[in-house]
């Protein structure tokens, strides 16, 4: 069985957690000296760290999908005709008859 990076990444950031949380609790309690205590906790936020860079990079996650829309045809309310121009206020313009008219 093989991993996707994203199982590795959750599997890697699980794995650091519990290094960071329980080993140096066990350490601790094993009555190891602090330097060696330390140990453990390091290696739990490498992997942690680890499992954030893999799970960022996964290329497997797909952006969300935009939603396909139809395109519109602008009518003119006076005379019929396209639309020439629309502004980003949404004002148009008729290519025809120039009347502007606001678009919704």
């Amino acid at each position: 069985m093989t991993l996707g990076k994203r199982q590795l990444a959750l599997a890697s950031t699980g794995t650091g957690l519990t290094l960071l949380i329980a080993g140096p609790i066990l350490a601790l309690a094993l009555g190891l000296p602090i330097p060696l205590v330390v140990v453990p906790a390091v290696l739990g936020f490498v992997f942690m760290m680890a499992g954030g860079v893999l799970y960022a990079m996964d290329t497997e996650a797909r952006p969300a999908a935009a939603v396909p829309r139809d395109p519109i045809a602008l009518t003119c309310p006076n005379c019929g005709g396209a639309a020439q121009s629309i502004v980003a206020s949404g004002i148009a313009t008729c290519a025809y008859c120039g009347t502007r008219f606001r678009v919704s």
